[in-house]
């Protein structure tokens, strides 16, 4: 350790005995006054953290139901969406027809 860093940690203790005497000298209104100051100081962060916590719990809500929402949406792969857009084929309108028939057949069924 050198001259220079022992004389930084003997003025870093002094500081310290006289900030912990100047403390123990407080008078009583002064302390009460720190106290409510604390407990306040303390309040606003627990509010403050409440608030987070809520903003973030509503915003996992959105992202969930938002995440259902898009889940259930029908997509294509390229092969069906080309298989989708030609029907001109006349044996699938055909088979279409016929489905559709059937299903009219089990609802009256």
């Amino acid at each position: 350790m050198s001259v220079n860093d022992d004389r930084e940690q003997q003025m870093i203790d002094r500081l310290g005995r006289s900030l912990d005497d100047s403390v123990d000298n407080l008078d009583a209104a002064t302390l009460s006054r720190l106290n409510q100051a604390r407990q306040q100081a303390l309040e606003t962060r627990s509010q403050q953290r409440t608030n987070w916590l809520m903003a973030t719990a509503f915003a996992s809500v959105l992202l969930v139901v938002g995440s259902v929402m898009f889940s259930n949406t029908i997509t294509h792969t390229p092969d069906e969406a080309a298989y989708i857009a030609d029907i001109d084929d006349l044996e699938l309108i055909d088979d279409l027809e016929f489905v559709s028939w059937l299903a009219e057949q089990d609802n009256a069924g």
